[in-house]
């Protein structure tokens, strides 16, 4: 009884935490823009959101994972991560997440993981973010392919946070072209638009030429810099 009453809470927070994320969302108006007041409403009201789920997740242990399994919208991710420093811990869940069969468990993983690299450069990251390439170059399925091609904005951003990974992300880059070779580009940007809701893709295989070219400028840049 006990038991069941706990699961019960927990899932009652989580929903609870469902229903706050949702206010942290660009303010809808019917205007054809949000005004500089409606603006500053939404930002006042995500950051009372955020500075209520860090302390509500440190209080209610395991929410922050049971919310991320859940997943919630991937523009939510960075603001998330950014205002909520509780969640850090998210990192040592997000390898599990990619071992699931959905798509969109896998894509909100990566999403997740890339703004954590981005907002925590640590050795904790740094292991999760190495432990997701090593799972994602031994993948060699048209799901890993839509994978690759959906989370490319976020694997540049890792190797921008974490340059050493640039190799292997490269390599991820070099296998996932080979692999698109197997199928008809329309068929894939097919598959895009249906995972995605986004029908502005063009050719796969540039989409990861254009990732790996910025990739190559991060790196010179660096080394300009140094």
């Amino acid at each position: 009884h006990e038991d069941n009453k706990a699961l019960y809470i927990t899932l009652q927070n989580s929903a609870i935490v469902q229903l706050l994320l949702d206010l942290t969302s660009s303010p809808s108006t019917q205007h054809t823009g949000p005004t500089a007041i409606e603006s500053n409403h939404c930002y006042e009201n995500s950051a009372l959101v955020y500075n209520f789920l860090h302390d509500f997740f440190i209080n209610n242990d395991g929410l922050s994972k049971l919310v991320c399994w859940q997943t919630f919208k991937l523009s939510q991710i960075e603001g998330v991560v950014n205002g909520v420093p509780s969640l850090h811990v998210a990192c040592k869940f997000t390898t599990n997440m990619l071992q699931q069969s959905s798509l969109q468990k896998q894509l909100f993983a990566v999403c997740l993981l890339s703004h954590l690299a981005v907002q925590y450069p640590i050795q904790q990251t740094l292991q999760a973010c190495n432990e997701m390439l090593q799972w994602a170059i031994s993948q060699t399925s048209q799901l890993s392919t839509l994978w690759t091609l959906l989370s490319l904005k976020s694997l540049v951003s890792i190797s921008k946070a974490f340059p050493p990974l640039a190799d292997p992300i490269t390599r991820l880059f070099v296998n996932q072209k080979k692999m698109l070779s197997k199928y008809n580009a329309s068929f894939i940007r097919q598959k895009l638009k249906v995972h995605s809701g986004d029908s502005c893709f063009g050719n796969p295989q540039q989409m990861i030429d254009a990732a790996f070219q910025k990739i190559t400028t991060d790196i010179l840049v660096r080394m300009k810099g140094s």
